[in-house]
């Protein structure tokens, strides 16, 4: 049943449910929230169900942090969940930097196939050409020369033969 009440995150249940807690219950509450957040961390899931635990936790050491502060051992019983929760942090920047890297990886590669489809598809544009559309671009050229040729006056009798 604690099990099923620690699984709510909604905010105004946790706090009201945190304001009604007696005192004498406080720290057993703390000591199994610390618990459960430690064994969450056994790798399995992605981390969202530690979301409501934290909730708890949270709300726990805000509005009983008066009553908190006068247990002498409160610092050795909240470092185990500082560390837990320091590894969490540390984890987190390791796998960013691990998903950064990935993400460049892959965005390179997408590029490099991107580059080598676009290198392909030019050089079919280049190489492709029709035999027929050849022999008309050469005939083409051969009139626009004899044309501009002849607008100088310069045509020899042979050259004002093919033109005619």
């Amino acid at each position: 049943m604690l099990k099923r009440t620690l699984s709510h995150g909604d905010a105004k249940v946790i706090n009201a449910t945190i304001r009604r807690l007696p005192l004498s219950c406080v720290m057993p509450l703390m000591k199994h929230l610390t618990l459960s957040l430690a064994s969450s961390g056994s790798g399995k899931g992605d981390g969202t169900a530690n979301i409501p635990l934290v909730k708890w936790i949270k709300a726990l050491l805000h509005i009983h942090a008066s009553y908190l502060a006068t247990f002498p051992e409160l610092v050795e019983k909240l470092q185990k969940m500082y560390n837990i929760v320091e590894n969490r942090v540390a984890q987190v920047g390791s796998f960013t930097r691990l998903q950064g890297r990935l993400d460049l990886t892959l965005s390179q590669i997408a590029r490099q196939k991107d580059d080598e489809q676009g290198a392909e598809a030019s050089a079919a544009l280049l190489t492709l050409q029709d035999e027929s559309s050849g022999d008309e671009m050469m005939d083409e050229l051969d009139m626009m020369m004899v044309h501009s040729e002849s607008e100088d006056g310069y045509l020899s009798a042979d050259e004002d033969d093919l033109v005619k």
